[in-house]
């Protein structure tokens, strides 16, 4: 058994004797003597042992780590970790929890701050409020606000540069593709142009074909109507043989007429004369048809042959107009093509362009608001 009196003044002195500490039973006619326990340091209690767990503190809450330099959450038997005040040897984190008294431990309640990312941690209660002034509470906040902002400035210029990549990547992949396109374009052109220059001679060759046929038919009618011609020409000479041979047979007639005294006789030559007179004369009329026949039959066959070239080369005046018109409407539509396409690419390119700095200028204001984060976390260490 032993005898104790707390010392509330640091200053004053204590005797050591039974009128101070007053007669202990069993101790009387004993030899005693006094010792001095010093007063315990102030450390904060734990409030809650792991992240989760519901923390009551009427104080201030320290959330810090559970030990020192821990790498996993295994915890041997016995281990129970670092007090209040060595965790804030490490980085932490605190809160005035006096309004509520109680709440779970976590970075929620600490402003989303998490000081040690993948460690363990756990809460200490300030009750109170001697190891976190209110002073070193807000130079605390702001050095955490501070770098969270510098981290949520860090996972945006992460974001920016990844966009800005995205965006080179994706404007290569155009350019690659574009390239790819008017290269198969303009295979596909070329390819598509020998077609059209095939199918081009070979319509040539059909309408030379074509106009050859003419021609020839052309040339046929005109060797039937030549043949025609030569047929009424013969005729002619014929009828005009036949007028020759009448009237030498009436020259015949009319000196055997001269001649003869027989009346009877004379009366037969002149109906022979006169026979023979109608047989020229109708040999005449039938020679002047057959050559007026034959002179119309050949001229018909030259105008028709005439006709059939005039016609044969108007045909091809034709097709050589619309075929140099339709290459035209082809270059034309060929080149307003190109133009859209100039006009396609200019607009994608001054796009890409576009986002490219966008991407840069939103870059630089992450690195201006970082640098800035940096200076207000080198104020916030200045101020601790």
């Amino acid at each position: 058994m032993w005898a104790s009196i707390p010392k509330t003044d640091p200053t004053a002195y204590l005797r050591c004797n039974k009128y101070v500490f007053g007669e202990t039973e069993g101790l009387k006619d004993h030899l005693r003597s006094c010792w001095c326990e010093p007063v315990p340091n102030y450390i904060p209690t734990v409030c809650a042992e792991k992240a989760g767990d519901d923390c009551l503190c009427n104080g201030r809450v320290i959330f810090a780590e559970r030990d020192k330099n821990a790498k996993s959450g295994d915890h041997p038997p016995g281990d129970l970790g670092v007090n209040g005040a060595v965790a804030t040897h490490n980085y932490w984190t605190t809160n005035n929890w006096n309004n509520t008294g109680h709440g779970t431990c976590g970075p929620d309640r600490f402003e989303d701050t998490d000081p040690l990312p993948h460690k363990d941690k756990r809460c200490y209660c300030d009750e109170k409020n001697k190891t976190v002034s209110a002073t070193l509470e807000q130079a605390v906040k702001k050095y955490w606000r501070t770098k969270n902002r510098e981290r949520e400035i860090k996972a945006e210029k992460i974001r920016a540069e990844a966009l800005a990549a995205a965006a080179a990547k994706k404007a290569e992949e155009e350019r690659i593709a574009e390239e790819e396109r008017m290269k198969k374009e303009a295979e596909e052109k070329a390819k598509k142009e020998e077609q059209e220059k095939k199918e081009e001679e070979e319509k040539e060759k059909l309408a030379k074909l074509e106009n050859d046929s003419k021609l020839l038919d052309a040339a046929n009618n005109k060797i039937k109507k030549l043949e025609k011609a030569k047929k009424s020409a013969e005729e002619a000479a014929a009828a005009e043989k036949i007028k020759l041979a009448s009237e030498k047979k009436q020259a015949e007639i009319a000196a055997n007429l001269a001649k003869e005294k027989n009346v009877a006789k004379k009366e037969q030559l002149i109906k022979d004369m006169e026979e023979e007179k109608k047989k020229a004369i109708q040999a005449a009329v039938d020679a002047e048809i057959a050559k007026a026949r034959a002179e119309r039959e050949k001229a018909e066959a030259e105008d028709e042959e005439n006709a059939a070239k005039a016609k044969a080369e108007a045909d091809a005046k034709e097709k050589k107009a619309l075929n140099e018109q339709r290459k035209k409407a082809a270059k034309a539509a060929e080149e307003a093509d190109k133009a859209h396409q100039r006009e396609l690419n200019s607009r994608a390119h001054a796009a890409a362009e576009a986002r490219a700095a966008l991407a840069q200028k939103y870059k630089a204001e992450l690195d201006k608001q970082l640098a800035e984060a940096l200076e207000q976390q080198k104020d916030a260490f200045d101020q601790q």
